[in-house]
C-alpha cells in the first residue's frame, strides 16, 4: 500500500505492518540467541517510540502522531531481557523487574532504569526510581503531545474503551 489507505484497505494495511513486525520478531530472537551464549553479563531493553492506530474502532484513524493522541498510538512494548551472567550479577534487580512485568510504566521510567541496571549513579536518582529499585511505583503516564504533557493515558484508555465498546455494540 502506499499514502493512505482507507478504511477499505484495513486489511492490508494491518498486513503490511504485520510484516514488519515478523521482521522486528526474527531480529529480537537472534539477539536473543546469540546474547544468551554469552558468557559475559548482556542486557537488552527494547521498546518503541509508538504504536500505531490501525482503523481500530469507529473513528478509523490510520498512522501515528497524529494531533489528537489514542491509545493505539501511545501503548508499546517494553521488552527487559539478560542472560545468565547478568542474572546471576543483579539478582535483586531482576526479581524487581519480574515483580514489575505487569506494571503500568512509561518511557518516563526507562531513562533512570538503564542507568540503574549498567551500574551508573547519577544526581537525584532517588527521584526517578529505576523499575529494578525497591522504591519504584507506578505514577502518572502523561503523554507528550504538540501543545506539551497531554492527557493521561490510562485516562484516555478508558475514555476510547467506552467508545470503542460503543461503537460495537452501534
Amino acid at each position: 500500500l502506499t499514502g493512505h489507505p482507507g478504511p477499505e484497505h484495513k486489511a492490508e494495511a494491518i498486513n503490511s505492518y504485520d510484516n514488519t513486525l515478523v521482521e522486528l520478531d526474527g531480529f529480537l530472537g537472534s539477539l536473543f540467541r546469540v546474547l544468551r551464549l554469552e558468557t559475559r553479563p548482556a542486557l537488552l531493553i527494547f521498546t518503541s517510540d509508538h504504536g500505531e492506530n490501525l482503523f481500530d474502532d469507529g473513528r478509523n484513524r490510520f498512522m501515528h502522531a497524529l494531533r489528537t493522541p489514542s491509545s493505539w498510538d501511545t501503548q508499546v512494548p517494553l521488552v527487559i531481557w539478560s542472560n545468565a551472567a547478568y542474572q546471576a550479577l543483579n539478582p535483586e534487580a531482576i526479581q524487581h523487574l519480574k515483580a514489575r512485568s505487569a506494571e503500568p510504566v512509561s518511557h518516563r521510567d526507562l531513562f533512570p532504569t538503564l542507568l540503574d541496571l549498567a551500574g551508573i549513579e547519577w544526581a537525584n536518582a532517588a527521584s526517578q526510581a529505576s523499575l529494578a529499585s525497591p522504591s519504584w511505583a507506578p505514577g502518572k503516564r502523561l503523554l507528550e503531545t504538540f501543545e506539551g504533557l497531554g492527557p493521561d493515558f490510562d485516562e484516555l484508555r478508558r475514555q476510547e474503551q467506552g467508545c470503542t465498546s460503543a461503537t460495537r455494540a452501534g
